[in-house]
């Protein structure tokens, strides 16, 4: 899905209900947002119904040795991210965390010894399940779980790649 507007709003709420990164920001579909140090991701602070996604202001991702900063253009929704989310999977995130294995997007910083991707690249990232994630404008996530994204797969697309089908 790519969604208009400034932050995942009621898509996301209605969607996670089904459905190595550090994470600072909210989803902008825009191609272009404005630049602002302080992000507006989702957080869960305690496990339970949808309802538990808020709406948090942290600071802006920066990259650590090994790591690269995307600006996510999209975010995938996974189905075990509800089981996580209400606190029924074997594996628990502490809280508070920002939800999201998958997105995609593009490429803004490097950090020291990264190889393999540039500044300005397209990118998606996948299967990742931490602490932070992918319901956030920007993350910094090592360099390892970072793709090349072809120019013929949309954000979206790249986004639902780690995405398992049902």
């Amino acid at each position: 899905h790519h969604f208009p507007g400034p932050g995942l709003g009621p898509w996301l709420a209605a969607t996670a209900t089904t459905g190595p990164c550090r994470v600072n920001g909210p989803y902008l579909a825009s191609a272009s947002p404005p630049y602002t140090p302080q992000m507006r991701p989702i957080r869960v602070e305690q496990f339970g119904g949808p309802e538990v996604l808020r709406v948090a202001e942290v600071d802006d991702p920066r990259p650590g040795a090994g790591e690269v900063v995307v600006r996510l253009h999209a975010a995938g929704v996974n189905p075990v991210e509800a089981y996580i989310r209400t606190g029924q999977y074997a594996r628990l995130p502490e809280l508070p965390y920002t939800p999201g294995g998958d997105g995609a997007g593009v490429v803004e910083a490097l950090g020291d010894g990264v190889s393999g991707v540039a500044v300005g690249d397209r990118v998606y990232v996948a299967a990742f399940l931490g602490k932070t994630g992918t319901y956030a404008e920007r993350i910094a996530c090592a360099a390892r779980t970072v793709h090349r994204l072809p120019a013929s797969v949309s954000f979206a697309q790249g986004a639902a790649l780690g995405v398992p089908a049902a």
